[in-house]
């Protein structure tokens, strides 16, 4: 029997798509050395992944992206607009985070407290300058976005953040060998 093309989900297979470019910016950001470029190749991946789970209509996942580009874009922002170091923005996109989780969970339920956590731990990370901090938090975010991507039946989210745990090991080793030799 040949193999029949019209029995293929081509929509669901093009969603994927988006998220395997989302996956390589993503997975890409932590071989960056500052803390500038790691968040603005995170905010490029953050407007696919934004249209993926809108697409896979994953509100908790659409919305907790949006929030990390609007982050993201005011982080990297710190060094020039003193109102940014401010330890009240953290605090605010935490307060933003939790409400976004409470809107969530009455659309998806428990699931919606998944992506949640991980913008306030990204949140709490990404303050900080120093961007090892920036890795070690990442690597409790993963793990949260991993589960979320897999309930969603985002493909590429699950391996996205299975490929940017070990990317993010694999940083943090080469960075730490690199300041031993400096």
């Amino acid at each position: 029997m040949p193999f029949d093309l019209s029995t293929i989900d081509w929509a669901f297979i093009g969603i994927q798509l988006i998220g395997f470019v989302a996956m390589g910016l993503g997975i890409g950001s932590y071989q960056a050395k500052r803390r500038t470029t790691i968040l603005t190749i995170q905010m490029t991946a953050s407007v696919l992944w934004c249209l993926q789970f809108f697409l896979l209509s994953s509100p908790a996942g659409l919305i907790n992206n949006a929030l990390g580009i609007v982050r993201n874009t005011v982080y990297t922002q710190k060094e020039r607009w003193a109102w940014v170091r401010s330890l009240a923005v953290p605090i605010v996109f935490c307060a933003v985070a939790i409400a976004a989780g409470i809107y969530s969970f009455t659309l998806e339920g428990a699931i919606a407290f998944l992506p949640m956590l991980a913008v306030i731990i990204q949140t709490a990370g990404y303050y900080i300058t120093n961007e090892r901090i920036i890795r070690i938090c990442s690597l409790f975010v993963s793990p949260l976005w991993l589960v979320y991507d897999a309930i969603q039946l985002s493909a590429a989210g699950v391996l996205c953040e299975t490929l940017t745990i070990i990317s993010i090991i694999i940083a943090l080793f080469r960075f730490r060998q690199k300041k031993k030799e400096s």
